[in-house]
């Protein structure tokens, strides 16, 4: 992370609610929840691995046979639903870093890094996550061919001609995209398809590093416009910041 020097010589402030901007202990969950999706990937891979060697040399036939068997398929969704899972948390800690900071900011008065987060990428992981589990809130989705679709967790497999099957052909949420009821015909609206697991992934990692590294780039900024450098002394900042009615006398290094 291009801004790992975040940690050196940070503040901190406390609001008039009692509440530390920004949380420590937020700062350290987003990096963990960053690290469960990257912790997740390997295990995908090394078990991607292991499959491939007890594969070799089988026919087509077979390779489908053991690819379907249900611990291997247990294995694939899990590791997608995990991994959204992270990403919907991690994202919306971010968002709540985002808030403590620009909390900050209304006395520092900083510029922050456009935003190019990939909102595309996270209404389909959303979808993933919220719809996949569509038994714990199936009033959410009024769509029937969405929610029939979303419910299927029986991944497909297909591949390019001449190249052999394997883990990586599973794919996701690739099902017709109608379905008839009482002869009226529903056409699904929602793109959930997944094509490639592990490139999903990576793509769901990369955004959140990026975002977290622009919370981050802000921070610094924050710092930066507040004064408070190494060599700094503490009392200019606590002098300038306490003219906010937001904040307490109390700045925490």
């Amino acid at each position: 992370m291009r801004n790992k020097d975040y940690k050196s010589n940070t503040f901190r402030i406390t609001m008039s609610n009692g509440e530390v901007f920004p949380d420590p202990n937020l700062l350290n969950n987003i990096e963990s929840l960053i690290d469960f999706i990257e912790i997740t990937i390997f295990n995908w891979e090394s078990h991607v691995e292991q499959v491939n060697r007890n594969i070799k040399g089988l026919g087509e036939h077979e390779k489908a046979i053991v690819l379907f068997e249900k611990r291997h398929v247990n294995i694939y969704t899990k590791t997608l639903f995990d991994i959204c899972t992270y990403y919907i948390s991690c994202y919306e800690a971010i968002k709540q870093l985002d808030y403590q900071l620009n909390q900050i900011n209304k006395t520092t008065r900083a510029k922050k890094e456009k935003d190019e987060f990939d909102y595309v990428l996270y209404e389909k992981v959303l979808y993933l996550r919220d719809r996949s589990f569509i038994h714990q809130n199936s009033t959410k989705e009024k769509n029937l061919a969405n929610k029939r679709i979303a419910m299927n967790w029986t991944p497909t497999m297909s591949g390019k001609i001449g190249e052999p099957i394997s883990c990586n052909s599973y794919k996701f949420g690739i099902l017709k995209s109608w379905i008839k009821i009482n002869d009226e015909k529903i056409v699904h609206d929602k793109d959930f398809e997944i094509h490639d697991l592990n490139s999903f992934a990576q793509d769901m990692k990369s955004q959140l590093q990026s975002k977290f590294e622009r919370s981050i780039a802000f921070y610094i900024n924050i710092k930066k416009k507040s004064e408070l450098a190494v060599n700094t002394e503490y009392k200019d900042i606590h002098k300038y910041l306490t003219n906010s009615k937001n904040i307490r006398t109390s700045i925490n290094t």
